[in-house]
């Protein structure tokens, strides 16, 4: 196997090339300027050089504003079905492309593969339910073999600062506010070297499609931001209804682990205060001193 993981510098696919190397796995990983997804003459001329034989697609980059509704995020999909034509052109054998919780219908709390109706409410949705169904098209009539790991709420080391785990512990590391919404929705996290786990096991899988990978646990944001300043002991800069939240929003979203785990082996398994324990220390050594 030679594995090319596009986004290997990103905050899932960094951790996608750590688990491949954990396991000797050849593992290509380029640099944006080595390998533009946007770009189809660098796609076509860096896939016919290296030749690889598997896919892990991590890279998308929305960069207009909120990556929900960035228009961006049409061309990310038109960009990745590129991609995944040329790498099977070029000789690949399986791609594993990431999918999102935010394909789902929110309105239930709960999203199961066969159940839940698959009517993203945000631009960042759509679009990756448009490359699933494109993908899933090419790949039946091409025969490339193919598997949509859908992620759900993903935390841990390498995430951006804006995003809410990461942005909460540098506030509080720093003695600041830190601002957020209401803090009752209920999300399903799950660790990103566990996400990374459940990428890989479906790449060596037979699994052709969609599987979620997701905890089933749900938490509220309040107690999870609330772990964090219990670990810090600075629970008083946390500031709730301090800013209002997205339109996007959902009551809870929730995930069903139990098709992943029957199709390709894997559960999450990190519980939550060890994994923002792990972040926690990420940020403190990644922090300038």
């Amino acid at each position: 196997m030679r594995v090319l993981v596009t986004g290997g510098g990103g905050f899932i696919g960094r951790a996608c090339v750590d688990a491949l190397a954990s396991r000797g796995m050849q593992t290509l990983a380029p640099s944006s300027s080595e390998l533009d997804v946007l770009d189809e003459a660098s796609v076509a001329a860096f896939l016919a050089e290296a030749r690889p034989t598997h896919l892990v697609h991590a890279a998308w980059r929305a960069v207009r504003g909120d990556v929900m509704a960035s228009a961006d995020n049409a061309a990310w999909a038109d960009a990745s079905l590129a991609l995944v034509r040329r790498f099977h052109e070029a000789g690949g054998r399986r791609a594993a492309c990431l999918g999102s919780s935010a394909e789902y219908d929110w309105s239930g709390g709960t999203c199961r593969i066969g159940e839940t109706p698959l009517a993203p409410a945000t631009a960042y949705g759509q679009a990756k339910l448009a490359l699933f169904r494109a993908l899933t098209a090419y790949c039946e009539a091409s025969e490339l073999s193919f598997a949509w790991p859908r992620v759900f709420f993903v935390y841990g080391p390498g995430e951006h600062e804006s995003r809410l785990i990461a942005y909460v512990i540098r506030q509080l590391l720093n003695d600041e506010p830190a601002k957020l919404t209401h803090g009752r929705q209920v999300r399903d996290y799950v660790y990103v070297k566990d996400v990374a786990e459940g990428v890989l096991a479906a790449l060596v899988s037979d699994l052709e499609g969609e599987t979620d990978l997701a905890s089933g646990q749900g938490r509220a944001v309040r107690d999870l931001v609330y772990a964090i300043g219990e670990q810090l002991g600075k629970e008083h800069l946390l500031e709730f209804d301090a800013r209002p939240a997205p339109e996007h929003d959902a009551p809870a979203v929730i995930g069903d682990p139990a098709h992943a785990l029957r199709r390709i082996g894997w559960s999450a398994r990190t519980p939550l205060e060890t994994g923002v324990a792990e972040t926690i220390a990420w940020v403190k050594d990644a922090s300038p001193t």
